[in-house]
């Protein structure tokens, strides 16, 4: 099972590979800020965390 990168990674800090998260709570309408430079940078996020291969690895096997 790939562990929740939200409740694993993300929730836990404000700076996430040099992103700066602004806010003490953060909530989903902060991430949604960074869907699209995620997926720009998709192939260096794989590259960066084993999990984000992982994932992607998951759904193109259960597709």
């Amino acid at each position: 099972m790939i562990e929740d990168p939200w409740g694993a990674i993300i929730s836990k800090g404000k700076a996430y590979h040099g992103v700066r998260i602004p806010g003490h709570k953060k909530g989903l309408r902060i991430y949604r800020q960074f869907v699209e430079q995620v997926c720009d940078n998709w192939e260096n996020v794989k590259r960066l965390c084993s999990s984000a291969k992982q994932f992607e690895n998951k759904v193109k096997a259960d597709n």
